[in-house]
C-alpha cells in the first residue's frame, strides 16, 4: 500500500499495488502503473502521475514548489518506507 499526501491536506491518496495485480488508486484524477513480482520474485516497480489541479495549480511552471509526502507498507507491515519534501520544478 503507498499513500500520498500532497501539500499541508489531510486527504490522502491510497494506492494498492503489489501481488501481479494491476495497480488501483482511490484518486479518480492521478493514474498509476505498477510491474510486480510474483512466485517469490520480490521486485516492485510503480509510477504515478498527479495532475496539477491536486496540487490546486491550473498547471506546473519550472520554478513551482511542491510539498509531497509519501509512505509505503508492505504486506504484514514487513516493510515500512516514508519519504516527504519540498521539492521545485525544473525545466
Amino acid at each position: 500500500m503507498l499513500t500520498y499526501t500532497i501539500g499541508g491536506n489531510t486527504k490522502q491518496i491510497n494506492v494498492r499495488i503489489g501481488a501481479g495485480l494491476e495497480a488501483s488508486v482511490d484518486e479518480p484524477a492521478a493514474r498509476v502503473v505498477n510491474i510486480s513480482g510474483v512466485m517469490w520474485n520480490v521486485r516492485n516497480i510503480a509510477a504515478m502521475e498527479l495532475p496539477a489541479k491536486l496540487f490546486a495549480k491550473e498547471r506546473f511552471q519550472p520554478g513551482d514548489n511542491i510539498e509531497l509526502s509519501s509512505a509505503f507498507l508492505a504486506h504484514a507491515k514487513g516493510y515500512r518506507y516514508h519519504r516527504q519534501g519540498s521539492f521545485t520544478l525544473a525545466e
